[in-house]
């Protein structure tokens, strides 16, 4: 058996580990359905984890849609709203956007 402090660790760096869809879900679950401010905490959760994998720092309204789809069927309508209205955001054209 596994001595207990490494049991600690290993339950320690699970934590770290949360990914953005976790937390998305977690937001979702918490009462949100139904609501702009929800789908707003996801897009704000989930474009800085897309940013990271593309070395300008960006991330493609199609890319954010997908994902966002996969926590919230919404239409795409909604999500570009939330990006262009949120200051966090900024458009960079051709459809990115950068994490100020």
């Amino acid at each position: 058996p596994a001595k207990p402090r490494d049991r600690e660790g290993r339950e320690k760096e699970t934590k770290k580990r949360r990914t953005a869809r976790e937390r998305a879900l977690e937001a979702f679950n918490a009462g949100y359905e139904g609501n702009d401010a929800a789908l707003e905490q996801i897009v704000e959760m989930i474009v800085p984890e897309i940013a990271k994998l593309n070395p300008q720092g960006t991330a493609h309204v199609k890319t954010i849609y997908s994902a966002v789809n996969m926590f919230w069927r919404c239409p795409p309508g909604p999500i570009f709203y939330t990006l262009i209205s949120n200051s966090r955001f900024q458009d960079v054209g051709d459809g990115f956007f950068k994490v100020r």
